[in-house]
């Protein structure tokens, strides 16, 4: 999934890289006293997001915080804590989790204006959560409330439920990367976390109605986005297949 790594040794060289790559994440670390630049990248005023903006993910070697001109020009900055063996796991979730990290904040952003406000902390975490194998006991833990109370709480919001909306934010991350790497199915369904290439390709058929590979385009990656969508905001059974023909 991961391409050849760049160093930069400032934020200015971070904004160019960033413009030469769009959707790739940057890992940072706090400590490195050259992170500081004289100037940042500015913002795009139509989507609020900087022109130039690469997702963060601070790794750092201690408690240092990455200083506020970083954040100015972040999409979104992820922290990962200490560098030790037992964090490689939480570094890779990171990365998955912040490739193409626009099109994520884009769609949460289109969702969140058609579904009441108290439903937008489930659907963050579970997108958030969708780049790993994600049972819904485990959202029981991460939302302090039952699975039953959060069944009924997505029926009154008027959401998909739990376990639909699970679904549906892992079609979008193996949507997202398969899009942004041009990688084999395959190799994007393992670094998910998909037990087999079947179960992915399963997953894919009962949501869209067809799989997907990587020669889709953006237009196919954009009626992607609006199934998904769909889906949260009104939820219903995808059964009749339509989008197989569009998506290649």
């Amino acid at each position: 999934m991961i391409g050849p790594i760049v160093f930069a040794s400032n934020l200015e060289e971070l904004a160019a890289l960033a413009a030469e790559n769009p959707g790739s994440p940057a890992i940072v670390d706090p400590d490195l006293n050259s992170i500081d630049a004289p100037s940042t990248p500015g913002r795009d005023g139509r989507s609020g997001y900087p022109k130039r903006a690469p997702p963060i993910i601070e790794y750092p070697c201690s408690d240092a915080q990455m200083p506020l001109v970083s954040y100015e020009m972040a999409v979104s900055v992820t922290h990962v804590r200490q560098c030790d063996v037992g964090d490689i796991r939480a570094l890779e979730l990171a990365i998955l989790q912040n490739i193409d990290a626009e099109r994520v904040h884009r769609l949460l952003a289109r969702a969140e204006e058609q579904i009441p406000a108290a439903a937008s902390t489930i659907l963050r975490l579970l997108f958030r959560r969708a780049v790993e194998p994600y049972r819904i006991k485990d959202l029981d833990a991460d939302s302090g409330v039952t699975e039953r109370t959060l069944q009924r709480r997505c029926h009154r919001l008027g959401i998909a439920c739990p376990k639909n909306l699970s679904a549906l934010a892992r079609v979008f991350a193996v949507a997202r990367l398969l899009h942004w790497s041009k990688r084999p199915l395959s190799s994007v369904a393992l670094a998910l976390g998909f037990s087999n290439d079947a179960n992915c390709y399963r997953l894919l058929r009962r949501i869209l109605g067809s799989t997907l590979s990587r020669d889709m385009t953006t237009d196919d990656m954009d009626r992607v986005e609006e199934v998904i969508l769909r889906e949260i905001v009104g939820p219903r059974r995808v059964a009749d297949g339509s989008l197989g023909a569009a998506i290649r």
